[in-house]
């Protein structure tokens, strides 16, 4: 008997006597003219891999999507959130619920597979991957639907048929790692692991991370309280996995004072990129923002800390491995600019998070991301090249951080440019409030 209730109700809906069927006739048909069309073993088992990655992988995915998609299509989805299933009983029912007739289809095509194989060496590492990868997968279109449920109501074709896409794309590095180059060494920390050995442990712990994401996410949209434990813990561990990997070389090449300080550049440049991944990604609710400022007044901050959105985590961590790294370079008597680089980045990070707070403050707030992208790309790309190509470097320093010769300039002017927008968000603040769109929030 299953207990899962969305387990079961998806099961209903996927598996049918018909669907039961028709799966072993269509796979057996395909399969039995591989065999009579070629006699080379290598050739179908090729060919049913790419049958298996075209259902667990492709066809998974956009299962795993619309069983979120398709709950606020037909407007039952906040009926689901009303009900008394957990958030994780939620979250593992709808994804082996919604995904169960694309394994049905895939479990078929591992047995061809293994059969085909005759069992060779590392045969079940390789099936192994298969398995993880296309669980990952699934998991990350679960996520990524969620995700865009929570930032917005309204999701377009478009958009949900973008997801499986965006899935599929971050499982790739693991294939091509694990699959295509199963002979060589991979260094990792100073050890060396097998690269089929090095993907498998790696798609693990990425799974397991992704499924704590998809519970916090369902979570979150069930209305239960969280801190943000799961996101510092995987910013820590995606930290400590980069810093796995051997950059002293090309570290030593860009800067060799940099070189030894490898970790914590790492980390500074991991709370960097994922900063700007997610003041775009993240919903930007006013609201959100005015009750975390309420309880912050009210001295209430384990609720206050509950209410920060993901973006603030990450640039906390970058401001701190900043603060690490000046220390210690300055403590080795660095004569360079390196510093004050350092320096820059994070306050040019920092006017990158004021302009889209500024624009998300807006009365039309349905593009405002898409504003902030066109400007970060203006700022970065195209402003600099034009200053720089009539020999105005020092003002296309202003932009962004140039060589160490321009620091300075660079410094002064992203503090004017993050006083500016500084003052410039407060003008919208004070607008949205004295417009009463923003309500005090209490216990």
């Amino acid at each position: 008997m299953i207990i899962n209730p969305e387990l079961r109700r998806n099961l209903w809906l996927e598996i049918t006597h018909t669907r039961l069927i028709v799966m072993p006739i269509v796979l057996g048909s395909i399969f039995a003219l591989l065999y009579l069309a070629s006699a080379d073993a290598d050739l179908i088992g090729s060919i049913t891999i790419v049958i298996y990655i075209a259902l667990t992988f492709f066809w998974g995915a956009r299962l795993a999507s619309e069983s979120i998609f398709a709950e606020v299509r037909e407007r039952t989805w906040d009926a689901q959130r009303l009900s008394s299933i957990s958030p994780w009983t939620m979250t593992w029912g709808k994804l082996f619920g919604s995904t169960a007739y694309a394994w049905y289809g895939g479990v078929f095509c591992l047995a061809v597979f293994i059969w085909q194989v005759r069992f060779d060496n590392d045969w079940y590492k390789t099936v192994l991957i298969l398995i993880l990868g296309a669980l990952l997968v699934q998991t990350l279109a679960l996520f990524s639907s969620m995700h865009m449920i929570i930032k917005s109501k309204v999701i377009s074709r478009s958009q949900s048929a973008a997801v499986p896409l965006l899935a599929i794309a971050a499982m790739i590095p693991f294939l091509i790692i694990g699959v295509s180059t199963k002979v060589t060494n991979f260094t990792f920390f100073q050890y060396s692991f097998a690269s089929i050995d090095f993907s498998l442990a790696s798609l693990i712990a990425f799974l397991i991370w992704a499924l704590w994401g998809v519970e916090r996410l369902m979570r979150a949209e069930l209305k239960y309280r969280k801190m943000p434990i799961a996101w510092a813990g995987f910013l820590l561990f995606l930290i400590a996995y980069i810093a796995g990997f051997d950059f002293s070389e090309a570290i030593n090449d860009f800067n060799k004072n940099l070189s030894t300080l490898s970790s914590w550049l790492i980390a500074f440049l991991t709370g960097i990129g994922i900063t700007w991944l997610t003041i775009l990604a993240e919903k930007k609710d006013p609201i959100a923002w005015q009750r975390l400022w309420q309880r912050v007044k009210e001295h209430n901050y384990r609720r206050a800390i509950e209410s920060l959105p993901a973006w603030s985590i990450s640039l906390f961590v970058a401001i701190f491995a900043a603060i690490i790294l000046s220390i210690l370079l300055l403590s080795m008597t660095i004569i360079d600019n390196t510093p004050l680089i350092i320096i820059n980045l994070v306050l040019f990070l920092c006017r990158d998070v004021a302009l889209v707070i500024w624009l998300n403050l807006s009365e039309n707030q349905r593009r405002a991301d898409v504003f902030a992208v066109i400007w970060l790309l203006l700022i970065y790309t195209i402003f600099p090249m034009l200053f720089k190509t009539i020999g105005l470097t020092a003002v296309a320093a202003c932009f962004r951080v140039e060589t160490t010769d321009y620091a300075l300039v660079s410094m002064f002017a992203a503090l004017l440019e993050c006083i500016a927008l500084g003052y410039l968000i407060n003008r919208r603040w004070q607008r949205w409030k004295n417009k009463k769109i923003l309500i005090q929030l209490h216990n």
